[in-house]
């Protein structure tokens, strides 16, 4: 498991460490500064953009030692403030005869160098580059004249959002401290970060933890997650799952969803649909039960021994009846497209132990916002949604953001492959499946995301990123 960390939370995390420790801050700086020099390699000359707050102290400490290690260090020292600690690093710089060329204004041309390094600012920055600092952007940008390294975070990026106000640096590596940081996953920051290097600076993992500290799953922790399936069990064991999903036309959505939670381990999936779909369903997953009712009623009282419960994929026409039995089911559900609708319609919150699966397009008529402005903030806007509804927020994007409220999850894995029709029916299929075999909600939404990310990565290398389909990847679950 990675745990990510919010800028404002680093910052407090590294003032009570050396409070507590008597660490003082530029054996921190000195350690961070030895990673930044490491990162570059082989190079002979590098050009340092140096800010006036830790960053650029950060930066200019790595200058000294990529010299003292017989590197040829330019530094650019930008803006006309200077704090206490950048000015003592730049006086044992000049000790190994560098020079420093201190720049306000115009930014020049960058000279040939293998290597950039940018350390103007750091994990603070919450507003847009202005000046000599905007002016150095858009020259190291347009002429990327060597390989760039970010110090920290890309300057430009707000490390808690991955917002870029205006401009920012974009870097091919960024070597950051002690943790990652929620900006570096959260587009645009994520493309441009790069490659993302954590680099320690003497701080245990383990010191200031807290439960709300984003996670991010790994392999590992899928499978102490996922019960184990034992040699003498039956499709009982790993429950039912109840897809009440399709409508005109939609017989794909309910069959994909149906398919994924069977190819992800449920025991027995049974799915609701209109009779005119009822024998498409029927044939594209003929291990799946189908049927339908004309009274909502009845309908769901022949479910009664469900374990679980999918609904919305595909789901038209108006259902405010079963929906409203749903809400009522004592069972954990997940619910997604139009039983979203019906909850923005409506001013409704489902279920207690309901997983809701929004885009930033339903989010938004959720939480009646514009889905840009949440989008500039997807942790918060996926708050919001649990705050809204009282269910787990499962908030799609290229960075999924999953809440229960106090903690969060982030999944990063998964592919451009995976902007197609479908995908959001096989997801809320997967997490039916997990809930089925036991998950608790918040856990079922969060590997259910996590396995359908990945089988959408496998897929894209198999079979390419523009030839992938929602089937494709259920096959590579």
């Amino acid at each position: 498991m990675i745990r990510a960390i919010a800028p404002g939370d680093m910052l407090e995390l590294e003032r009570r460490f050396m409070d507590e420790t008597g660490t003082p801050a530029i054996l921190l700086m000195e350690r961070a500064a030895t990673a930044v020099a490491d990162a570059l390699g082989d190079a002979k000359r590098v050009l340092f953009l140096c800010g006036s707050g830790g960053n650029g102290g950060d930066g200019i400490a790595a200058a000294r030692l990529f010299a003292a290690r017989g590197g040829d260090a330019v530094v650019w020292k930008i803006g006309s403030e200077e704090s206490d600690i950048v000015k003592q690093q730049i006086l044992m710089l000049k000790c190994y005869g560098a020079s420093v060329l201190r720049i306000t204004s115009a930014v020049p041309a960058p000279p040939p160098v293998d290597c950039v390094v940018d350390a103007m600012f750091g994990i603070g920055l919450s507003k847009p580059l202005t000046g000599a600092y905007a002016d150095a952007v858009k020259r190291i940008n347009a002429a990327r004249p060597a390989r760039v390294i970010a110090v920290d975070i890309p300057s430009g990026v707000d490390g808690a959002t991955g917002s870029v106000c205006g401009q920012a640096i974009t870097a091919d590596e960024t070597i950051t401290f002690h943790r990652p940081k929620t900006g570096h996953y959260i587009y645009p920051g994520r493309e441009h970060t790069g490659k993302l290097t954590v680099a320690p600076i003497g701080i245990p993992l383990s010191y200031g933890v807290s439960r709300t500290d984003p996670v991010l799953l790994e392999d590992g922790d899928i499978e102490r997650l996922l019960p184990p399936r034992k040699p003498d069990t039956h499709k009982g064991d790993y429950g039912n799952a109840m897809i009440i999903a399709g409508g005109a036309g939609m017989a794909g959505a309910a069959a994909l969803c149906a398919r994924a939670a069977m190819r992800s381990g449920a025991g027995r999936v049974t799915v609701v649909c209109p009779s005119s779909i009822q024998p498409i369903v029927h044939q594209i997953i003929p291990e799946a039960t189908a049927f339908h009712s004309d009274d909502d009623a009845e309908c769901l009282a022949k479910l009664e021994g469900t374990t679980c419960a999918a609904v919305g994929p595909g789901l038209s026409g108006k259902k405010p009846r079963m929906l409203e039995l749903l809400q009522g089911m004592d069972i954990p559900q997940v619910w997604d497209a139009g039983a979203l609708n019906y909850l923005a319609e409506e001013g409704k919150s489902p279920h207690p132990r309901t997983i809701i699966t929004p885009h930033m397009g339903e989010a938004g008529r959720l939480l009646n916002k514009p889905a840009r402005e949440l989008a500039s903030d997807p942790i918060a806007a996926a708050r919001q949604l649990n705050e809204r509804t009282g269910a787990v927020a499962l908030l799609k994007g290229s960075t999924t953001v999953i809440t229960d409220g106090e903690s969060v999850t982030l999944n990063i894995n998964g592919s451009p492959a995976m902007a197609k029709g479908g995908m959001g029916d096989a997801l809320a299929g997967v997490i039916a499946a997990m809930l089925a075999q036991g998950l608790a909600p918040y856990d079922a939404a969060r590997v259910g995301a996590y396995l359908h990310g990945r089988a959408g990565s496998r897929a894209a290398s198999a079979l390419g990123e523009r030839s992938v389909l929602a089937s494709d990847v259920i096959d590579y679950l």
